[in-house]
């Protein structure tokens, strides 16, 4: 099972990408409420957020970056 994303991914012939995911509730699933893929992007920017959020220590690429290895 892919997934949402996953399987927008794989439907454009693509192994990895950026999505711009927009919904009024990121804690519900998008099965539950409305939601808009604004774009998909065939190489994401990691450098350019590799901080979610500065006042947080959620280092976004190094996880990503550790999914990519391990697939």
């Amino acid at each position: 099972n892919l997934g949402l994303f996953g399987a927008a991914t794989r439907e454009l012939g693509l192994r990895q990408s950026g999505i711009d995911f927009i919904t009024p509730d990121i804690s519900a699933s998008y099965r539950q409420v409305r939601f808009v893929i604004n774009e998909i992007n065939r190489a994401p920017m990691l450098d350019l957020h590799y901080f979610a959020d500065f006042a947080l220590s959620n280092v976004v690429g190094e996880t990503v970056l550790a999914k990519l290895k391990s697939a």
